[in-house]
């Protein structure tokens, strides 16, 4: 992903070891996967990072929640086949 900001880790695996501090089991893979689709959502419904609507630290926020949220269902979704 192109950005001004570079990181010594992915970020899918940075929200993936804090998630894990947390308790709750995520797999980096996923976030990865679900990431794109949370971004483009909140983009196109709330440009600019959420300037002149819902604010950055909410627009980060849904999209953190999202993936982590989405991958806790595809845990369930395969635990209960």
């Amino acid at each position: 992903m192109d950005t001004l900001i570079a990181m010594d880790e992915p970020f899918n695996h940075v929200y993936a070891r804090i998630a894990g501090d947390y308790g709750i089991d995520v797999h980096p893979a996923a976030i990865a996967a679900c990431f794109p689709k949370y971004m483009k959502d909140l983009s196109n419904s709330h440009p600019c990072f959420g300037f002149r609507s819902i604010g950055h630290f909410e627009w980060w926020r849904r999209i953190v929640v999202g993936c982590l949220q989405e991958d806790s269902l595809h845990i369930c979704e395969s635990s209960s086949s």
